[in-house]
């Protein structure tokens, strides 16, 4: 299982836009297995994790997934113990998403995460 991430944007109709339409800059999808890596990143700031960035603007999620690459690369041995046995994720894949959703924040301050 994995999650899906996008960014939304509300322009004013019906619904929200989705940025890029497809799997491109704003889409990612990364593996569930790296939960307690994101849950440890998160602490004290997302109860949820990661899944706590879900319909949280870009300027707000942004500090954040800042704080929580700081804390990823503070610590990779810390993080990296919970790379999964099956290979299916990884701290690197982990901190590079991170990094992935602080750009989308950073080109789309106004743009909700969505976590799926």
């Amino acid at each position: 299982m994995s999650w899906d991430f996008g960014m939304e944007v509300d322009v004013g109709g019906d619904c929200p836009i989705s940025l890029g339409g497809g799997y491109d800059d704003f889409r990612a999808n990364y593996t569930y297995n790296v939960s307690p890596m994101f849950y440890e990143a998160f602490k004290g700031l997302l109860d949820e994790g990661i899944n706590g960035l879900h319909g949280m603007l870009g300027k707000d999620a942004r500090p954040m997934i800042e704080t929580a690459i700081r804390r990823m690369q503070a610590a990779p041995k810390k993080y990296q113990k919970w790379n999964p046995d099956n290979g299916w994720g990884n701290y690197e894949g982990a901190l590079n998403l991170l990094c992935i959703l602080r750009g989308w924040c950073i080109a789309a301050p106004l743009g909700r995460i969505a976590v799926g």
